[in-house]
């Protein structure tokens, strides 16, 4: 965890400022409306855009990062931030009416994402593609149609691909 931390503490000290809402989110916000007020996860938030928009659309949210610097660069009163290592963080089942991972890929957390949400509850998930073109580590990027069948067992709302982006919206039954 502390080799991991350091990694990311570094990134986000040299950032100042970063306030892009993933896509997903930002263009199809009308998935949020029926849930509000409600109860939000946005895993591995980083600097907090995501949380922060969520917040502004009235959502108490639970803002999870290993970094205690990408925490500290943002608040709101109605987002609480934890301070974690998906190692060891544990999702409360049939808690949240969203959930939110932009940009950050642990496989082994699919199934418990699942678990997170609250029947009825929806999955907003964007991250990169593996490209043949692509130099950076394949561990960190799905492969075509991956996160698709990573969900199929909730009802999906959206999937889309791009030449490097996949995202997906998808409703707990």
């Amino acid at each position: 965890m502390k080799k991991d931390q350091d990694k990311w503490d570094l990134k986000y000290d040299a950032i100042q400022y970063q306030r892009t809402v993933c896509s997903v989110l930002k263009d199809h916000v009308q998935f949020l409306k029926e849930f509000v007020p409600g109860s939000a996860l946005d895993i591995a938030c980083g600097m907090g855009q995501n949380s922060l928009f969520l917040s502004q659309q009235g959502f108490t949210v639970d803002s999870v990062d290993i970094s205690p610097i990408a925490l500290s660069k943002f608040d709101h009163p109605s987002i609480h931030k934890t301070q974690a290592d998906f190692d060891t963080f544990r999702f409360e089942e049939n808690r949240y009416d969203v959930i939110v991972n932009a940009y950050f890929l642990e496989r082994r957390l699919f199934p418990y994402i699942i678990r997170g949400l609250k029947p009825g509850g929806v999955l907003f998930f964007e991250t990169f593609l593996d490209t043949k073109e692509s130099l950076s580590n394949p561990d960190h990027k799905l492969y075509s149609q991956e996160l698709l069948h990573a969900f199929l067992s909730l009802d999906i709302l959206l999937f889309e691909e791009s030449e490097d982006i996949a995202k997906l919206i998808a409703r707990k039954k």
